[in-house]
């Protein structure tokens, strides 16, 4: 690749040898209630995390330590979908229509009257404007689902998104509609978007990207893509641009922003930008040393200072201060070369901050060896970066003190220095 270099950062270790770890936390499981696979359902209020599965639903108010189920009301408990407002809460279910509840899920009530179609996949809310798709028809109620009305849709609509006065559907195999009257009427917006030629045994079409998800940040509308990554629109759709670099894996089921941070769920994990999508970095330390050894990542939620991340029939959870906190960027002014600076502070215990600088955009390796060579911990794995100063911390509480080396190389450039673990 042009313009690249590859870069390794090494800590050499002179300490007792500890099994892989990351040194920067990591994410636990969350054991959930039932056998039933967690669909498209993650939804918080206050300190409530809320799961649907095809076996009901469920609450937690100890961040999944334990949960109750709360499918009272329910005549259908096989949930695909659920939406918060406020502190109402909207179950679609896949035969049943859709339910409302008004206390947190203790009980519900059917809220159906209009729908031509019970099988609810997506729903969005927006004050008293609530809309909802099955594959085939979409529905919008002004009077928060006392009556729905049939909306024109000709496309199978996946997931909804609402912007202001603008209203987003993502779609199976046709992109991006907008629709800037509440529904009433549609214009494809992809521009940007990749097409893809499907040829089968009976026809040969052309289509645009599956879209699975939507997150918003003020004016910038962010979309992923079966295959084809993030797109990000700054023009309320107008036109997009992928933003997938350091993204490894381009099959986006979930995004969601917490302040300034976007987190992705993908087919490999999830990642993690400060950017704006600029650049993404993995933060997937602990998801394939489960039993199940699955990554893929359906769904994400934060609630108080965790983020849970889902897929069919596993949950995992982690402090968003692991993640945020572990890696620091500046894409200001690109640095005139590559460097690494002196660990702050040092000594220290049992935290300390690495800083180093790019020049150009690089392949990045941050691992952690033994004096024998071993590998004992990969912080970074061959994520490309762009130009920049960084900051790595890195938490030795599981280390013995003693003195530890690390080691920047850039090609020809090497750089070693020395820490001091004081305990």
């Amino acid at each position: 690749m042009v313009g690249m270099k590859i870069v390794t950062l090494y800590i050499l270790i002179v300490a007792i040898i500890y099994p892989i770890d990351n040194g920067n936390g990591q994410w636990v499981p969350v054991n959930y209630p039932g056998s039933g696979n967690i669909q498209r359902c993650i939804s918080v209020i206050d300190s409530n995390v809320f799961i649907g599965t095809d076996q009901g639903a469920f609450r937690s108010i100890d961040g999944g330590s334990s949960w109750i189920s709360i499918d009272s009301g329910m005549t259908n408990t096989d949930v695909f979908c659920l939406a918060a407002s406020g502190t109402n809460l909207i179950a679609g279910t896949n035969g049943g229509g859709i339910f409302l509840s008004t206390n947190r899920g203790m009980t519900w009530t059917p809220i159906n009257t209009g729908l031509s179609d019970l099988n609810i996949y997506t729903i969005a809310v927006k004050d008293s404007d609530v809309y909802a798709a099955s594959f085939g028809p979409l529905f919008r109620s002004s009077d928060y689902g006392s009556n729905w009305t049939e909306l024109e849709s000709s496309h199978s609509i996946f997931v909804l998104a609402i912007s202001d006065t603008n209203l987003f559907a993502g779609t199976l195999g046709a992109g991006i509609l907008l629709s800037t009257d509440r529904g009433d009427s549609w214009s494809m917006a992809n521009q940007g978007f990749p097409i893809h030629l499907n040829i089968s045994f009976f026809d040969t079409t052309w289509t645009y990207s599956d879209v699975n998800c939507f997150t918003i940040n003020g004016t910038k509308l962010f979309a992923g893509t079966s295959g084809d990554g993030i797109f990000l629109s700054t023009n309320n759709g107008a036109s997009w641009d992928a933003v997938n670099n350091g993204l490894t894996n381009n099959w986006v089921k979930s995004l969601l922003l917490n302040d300034k941070n976007l987190f992705a769920g993908t087919g490999g994990g999830v990642f993690y930008s400060n950017d704006n999508g600029v650049s993404w970095l993995a933060v997937n330390d602990g998801l394939i040393e489960t039993p199940l050894s699955e990554t893929s990542i359906n769904l994400l939620a934060v609630c108080g200072t965790n983020l849970f991340a889902a897929g069919w029939n596993y949950l995992w959870r982690r402090p968003l201060s692991e993640m945020i906190t572990g890696i620091e960027s500046n894409h200001g002014s690109a640095p005139i070369h590559f460097a690494l600076e002196q660990n702050y502070p040092n000594p220290f215990n049992p935290s300390t901050s690495i800083s180093f600088d790019l020049h150009e955009q690089s392949l990045v390796v941050l691992q952690i060896y033994d004096l024998l060579g071993r590998t004992v911990a990969t912080l970074v794995n061959n994520e490309l970066m762009p130009p920049g100063k960084y900051t790595k911390r890195w938490n030795a509480s599981r280390f013995a003190g003693g003195i530890y080396f690390y080691r920047l190389q850039a090609n020809s450039f090497t750089e070693t220095k020395k820490l001091f673990l004081l305990k």
